[in-house]
């Protein structure tokens, strides 16, 4: 019989949170009982709640809104006072701004009064037990039984604890895991709630001077007061008052009768208005009660089939407890209708139950938590607890408007929860609820730092470029141009105005023109946003601070300092509401006139030859001052016109801004036109090869190195902040954009832009053509092919993860398993599975190379064009051997070269930068996406490498054609025929004693280097688990870990592509003898350098046991990525590889494919290897899982150690100079 029974929920406590979910259980058809322990419902205890818009909302869901609405009047006036009673604040129809924004009112009643609502709209009476109060709790099979005080049984599926701060099934509950589950619950946390104060909140008869719908915010020393003017005239209050210490647990006093009268004497004689005090609260009382404040998030509410909510799981200080009990049974209900729904037999087993619970805790405890900070803060500062609070709430409150002191109370409102399955009535509500965006916003998490992070590292290396390079005046004198128009600090200007000779000067006017009609946007945006109402208390409310920081600092510097306030900022998700983001209209209409008249003033000299006193030369530098005067003067004379409602308001400044920012860009087209024009007349092909490196950047190299890294770093933080901006939008649920599709756009803006930046007013150098065209065809190549092999590794990742995490809960929990086959990725995150995906990735790699390296017996000379396809699989010896030896030869300047190969890593890094998080945001939509835009970059690879430098466009002074010399040591022509009559192993058996022959010929030094470029390659095996690392030791999602690796991939980039060929090229001007000599010296110190920072690095990342260390270790890690520039750099070294004569052959193509060859043996003993580190690891937990960053750490130690072995002997490289000059 008991089988035929239906669902039932048990309810103990007839409360706000109990009936509530009584009136959610019937609206859904679901049996319940609510057991009451105290005779009546709903007994009159002296308190009173509020109802704040969330809640009211799923009142109106229930049909009960109105009721509630006949009985009590809205909350209309807010008044804030001080010690004395007198205003410090008032901020009158608060009733109608708040439905305006949020579509329902405060409102404040007695708790009885809701109670009644409550009960009264429960069809079926018999369901509500009074005298029932539940003594023991019981585990039944497959259900749940309450036993009641006078023995009565009550069964049921679930039972759910609505019985207060004094919870007895939160003890039965622990008591019962106890028995059952011993460690589950704190044994210690019955002593953990603390309690700061205390509190009277009673209920008194008409007052004089409080009306209904007022509310009083008295603020005292150590105490204060909340009183509200109620239905039928009464007054409801609260008096908070310090304990002089902070307690806990068993120490928080039980207030007896006489110490509330007690309380009552000593404050009797407090203001609550000038002239009321609070003795006529006392004389006028209908009752009153004394409690401790106890404020606290429970860390577990469930066990079993028994759950607990509202006061018995989390309790806030006053005002917010009522209505975020309700929210958890919305919750509650919600998930439990789904779960009977997909269960055919009506039923839940317990551990569907337990997933249940689970899902509810973990989705209500962060918003409860930051609701808990909230409370306590707001009762801190009503206290005036500190100096700084009471500065707060005395001296400013008063200064600033209604929207800023009521974000506070309503900042909890939209995110509230409600029942899925009921409708609400449309409100035409400011600010949407969670469920009426595109999707639930979120915070950003760890994201947020990395970001903040990169642009601090942007505005580092700008500043230290500015450092080590100089002013665009520097070196020349003044009189050499009118009026100084160079004397701007900015990059934007000093790139458009730099020269070296008086030949430019016809083309510094258009060029400051363009700069013009490009620096009129960030000015415009730093404008708009200065004005907005949400930034008004922060930094980004000074726009003249940061206008005069793009003067003086240079927009390089500025602007990443600028993104990373305003993401500090914006993090919340009241940052995006329409409440405070107006920019006031008198001044938004003449943001972009403002801007055009000051740019004009500034620009003006720059087109006249006169000479300008030295006044107005002084007076320029204060250009930026110029835009806000003029923005404040001509709003002025809009000030007296009236304001118009919110509404309204927001569509005007709508559609004004979108016209400013149509002006704008219209600005920056027309001027990008211009600039495109001017180079088309002298079209000179270099230009088009120098991305990121305008051939404008002509002249001193202090000078050139400092205007190209600080436009770079500038344009690189824009792009970082533009994507930002549209992860943004969608991340709060105010846009549904394809972010991967705006980013492909947003960078094809800003390569169109850089193009425009390079017209080319003087002839190119002669000769730079024929070294920098090959190197832009084979980084193309490396970059669709890298980007095709990266975007390939988080999915494949994820896709034996969610096969192993299938088959694990296929056997131990199958219904985890959702509908469909899958299994929630959080899940997946237990030690069994993550061991597996560890060993399977060992082999998977060492498999993958093994495996691809028997096709090289196939490949002849043209094997590059089969390098993509066995780069993607796992094979990229050959084609990394391929490239480098190409790259190796497009110079002989040994600088130069060591950029090369710095611009070789770094498409690494680019596709480090883009990948996992291109991979991330795709694979957020299909899982396979990934594999299908892999395939599409492989297939752009083919056709470039058509563009590949020929053998006479890279052989530098080779002596003879010997077959021998083209013939790559992983196949040839002569090995493919000999391979018809000669047994494999025989032929492998060959190649090994060629590889041995050349090794021989080398001198030790070269043994030592192949020793150390195998042990970084098997220490950098390493890196291939940091992304399942970071998933399995902090909890993230692989998506996740991928964003996290391109903020790494950033410092990468930044240090190849600007830092390393800027000092290298600041180390050869100052290099006078002995250059190859001191460049050895150099390129070996630095390769320690690298390997240090490698070494401490890895440590970091062993021991990081938070994300917020783990952060900084992975930054430090990067810095080590410059190695191979220098490692590289020394193959190309007589010390290293003697010069061959002339009637030999020449073994140099040979020598990459033997370091390519080292390497793979590197990565295939490193990749079992660090997966069985980290599979033990797993199993003994804790900072075991950082054992394969232990191993690295070892292992760079020890390449220090073979560099510190190597000898540069300057007899040999003076020996291999006079054989070049012989040569040459």
């Amino acid at each position: 019989m008991a089988d035929k029974r239906p669902f039932r929920v048990v309810i103990v406590g007839a409360s706000v949170a109990g009936l509530s979910l009584a009136n959610m259980l019937q609206a859904n058809a679901i049996d319940f009982l609510v057991l009451e322990a105290y005779p009546t419902v709903a007994p009159q205890v002296g308190a009173s709640i509020g109802l704040l818009p969330h809640g009211n909302r799923i009142l109106d869901q229930l049909g009960l809104y109105e009721k509630v609405m006949e009985i009590a009047p809205p909350i209309q006036i807010f008044n804030f006072r001080d010690t004395n009673g007198q205003i410090l604040a008032r901020h009158p129809g608060m009733d109608e701004r708040l439905v305006e924004r949020h579509g329902y009112p405060m409102v404040f009643l007695d708790r009885q009064m809701l109670l009644k609502v409550l009960y009264d709209n429960i069809k079926d009476k018999s369901k509500i037990l009074t005298n029932k109060r539940v003594v023991r709790t019981e585990l039944a099979n497959g259900g749940v039984h309450a036993v009641t005080s006078d023995g009565t049984i009550i069964a049921g599926d679930i039972l759910v604890g609505a019985d207060g701060v004094h919870s007895t099934v939160r003890s039965e509950m622990w008591r019962l895991a106890g028995r059952f589950s011993p460690g589950l619950f704190d044994p210690n946390e019955h002593e953990a709630p603390p309690c700061e104060n205390s509190c009277i909140f009673g209920i008194s008869n008409l007052c004089p001077g409080i009306n209904p719908g007022d509310l009083h915010c008295v603020f005292r020393n150590s105490s204060s007061y909340l009183v509200t003017g109620g239905p039928q005239g009464r007054v409801y209050w609260f008096r908070f008052q310090k304990l002089p210490e902070k307690v806990h647990g068993s120490a928080i006093p039980r207030y007896t009768e006489k110490d509330l009268q007690k309380s009552l004497s000593e404050a009797a004689d407090d203001n609550i208005l000038p002239n009321l005090k609070f003795s006529t609260l006392i004389e006028n009382k209908v009752s009153a009660v004394m409690t401790p404040l106890v404020e606290y998030v429970y860390k577990q509410w469930h066990f079993d089939r028994i759950i607990t909510l509202g006061d018995s799981a989390h309790k806030a200080v006053g005002g917010q407890g009522g209505n975020a009990a309700v929210e958890s049974v919305a919750l509650l209900t919600n998930i439990l209708v789904k779960a009977l729904k997909r269960s055919p037999s009506g039923r839940l087993t317990t551990v569907q139950v337990e997933s249940m619970f689970a899902d509810v805790q973990s989705r209500r405890k962060p918003r409860l938590e930051l609701n808990h900070h909230y409370s306590h803060n707001r009762a801190n500062t009503e206290a005036l607890d500190t100096p700084l609070k009471k500065l707060m709430a005395i001296h400013l409150l008063p200064l600033v408007d209604e929207q800023v002191v009521t974000l506070g109370y309503c900042s909890q409102h939209p995110g509230g929860e409600m029942l899925d399955m009921l409708p609400v009535e449309h409100h035409e509500n400011l600010i949407p609820y969670k469920q009426e965006l595109l999707c639930e916003p979120m915070s950003r998490g760890s994201i947020q730092w990395v970001l903040m992070m990169t642009y601090m590292i942007f505005a580092v290396v700008a500043v230290s470029a500015g450092k080590y390079g100089t002013t665009a005046t520097d070196g020349f004198a003044s009189d050499n141009s009118p009026n100084d128009i160079i004397g701007d600090r900015s990059t934007l200007y000093e790139f458009s105005l730099s020269w070296t000779a008086m030949a430019w000067m016809s083309y510094l006017k258009p060029l400051k023109l363009y700069a013009f009609g490009h620096l009129i946007q960030p000015v415009g945006i730093i404008m708009i946003e200065g004005y907005r109402g949400r930034n008004k208390l922060t930094p980004l409310g000074l726009p003249a601070l940061w206008l005069m920081l793009i003067q003086y600092a240079g927009i390089e510097v500025a602007m990443p300092l600028y993104y990373l306030i305003y993401t500090l900022i914006s993090d919340v998700e009241s940052y995006w509401w329409p409440l405070r983001r107006f920019v006031p209209l008198r001044h938004a209409r003449h943001i972009f006139t403002a801007c055009v008249i000051a740019e004009a003033i500034h620009i003006g000299p720059v087109l006249s030859d006169t000479c300008l006193p030295q006044w107005m030369e002084a007076a320029k530098s204060f250009w930026p001052l110029l835009v806000s005067v003029l923005v404040t003067i001509f709003g002025s004379f809009g000030s007296y016109q009236t304001a118009l409602g919110p509404n309204k308001a927001l569509k005007a400044e709508l559609k004004l801004l979108g016209s400013i920012y149509l002006a704008a860009g219209l600005f920056g087209a027309l001027w990008h036109f211009f600039a495109i024009t001017q180079a088309v007349r002298n079209v000179d092909p270099n230009t088009l090869l120098n991305f990121g490196r305008p051939a404008i950047f002509e002249g001193p190299p202090h000078i050139k190195a400092t205007q190209q890294t600080g436009l770079f770093v500038y344009f690189l933080a824009s792009y970082v902040w533009a994507v930002q901006a549209i992860w943004d939008l969608n991340r709060v649920g105010r846009a549904k954009i394809h972010v991967f599709a705006a980013t492909l756009w947003i960078l094809l803006a800003f390569n169109m832009e850089e193009y425009a930046r390079q017209p080319s007013p003087l002839p190119a150098r002669p000769g730079s053509r024929k070294r920098v065209a090959p190197i832009i065809s084979v980084l193309t190549l490396c970059l669709f092919v890298n980007l095709s092999m990266s975007l390939y590794q988080l999915p494949s990742n994820r896709l034996i993860e969610r096969r192993l995490c299938v088959d694990y809960y296929r056997q131990n929990d199958p219904s985890q398993i959702q509908p469909g086959g899958s299994v929630d990725e959080k899940l997946c995150k237990i030690r069994e599975i993550e061991k597996d995906l560890g060993r399977i990735q060992g082999v998977m790699e060492t498999l993958w190379v093994a495996g691809v390296g028997s096709f090289d017996a196939l490949l002849s000379t043209k094997a590059i064009m089969a390098g993509p396809v066995l780069s993607v699989l796992g094979g990229d010896c050959v084609f990394n051997s391929l490239t480098y030896s190409l790259v190796s030869n497009l110079t002989d300047d040994h600088v130069q070269r060591a950029i090369y190969f710095g611009y070789m890593s770094s498409v690494s890094y680019v596709v480090a930068l883009l990948g996992p998080a291109l991979a991330s945001s795709t694979m957020t939509l299909s899982l396979w996406l990934p594999f299908w835009l892999a395939i599409a970059l492989l297939s752009l690879a083919v056709p470039t490498i058509q563009m590949l430098p020929t053998q006479e466009n890279t052989d530098k002074g080779t002596d003879g054609d010997d077959e021998s010399q083209h013939e790559p040591l992983l196949s040839s022509p002569r090995i493919k025929a000999q391979s018809h009559h000669e047994p494999l192993l025989q032929s492998v058996i060959g190649r090994l004693q060629t590889i041995k022959t050349i090794i021989v010929s080398h001198p030790k030094n070269f043994s030592l280097l192949l020793f150390s470029f195998m042990l970084t390659s098997l220490a950098s095996s390493d890196t291939k688990l940091l992304v399942q690392y970071i998933s399995a030791r902090y909890k993230w999602t692989f998506a996740s870990a991928g964003y996290l690796l391109s903020g790494k991939a950033i410092v990468n980039f930044t240090l190849l592509t600007i830092v390393i060929p800027k000092l290298l090229r600041s180390a050869r001007q100052a290099r006078q003898e002995d250059a190859a000599e001191v460049a050895d010296k150099s390129n070996i110190r630095n390769a320690m350098y690298c390997l240090v920072a490698s070494v401490f690095g890895a440590l970091g990342i062993a021991i990081a046991s938070e994300i917020w260390m783990l952060i900084p270790s992975m930054f430090v890690y990067a810095l080590g990525s410059a190695l191979p520039i220098f490692t590289l750099s020394l193959l190309k070294s007589p010390v290293i590889s003697p010069p061959h004569n002339s009637d030999s052959s020449d073994p140099e193509p040979h020598i990459f494919s033997i370091v390519m060859l080292v390497k793979t043996v590197g990565s295939l003993l490193g990749a079992p290897l660090m997966a069985a580190l980290w599979v033990r690891g797993l199993g003994i937990g804790g900072m075991a899982l950082g054992m394969p960053f232990f191993v690295s750490q070892a292992c760079y130690a020890v390449a220090i150690w073979v560099f510190v072995n190597i000898e540069v002997d300057r007899d040999v490289l003076a020996a291999a100079e006079r054989r070049r000059r012989n040569r040459d």
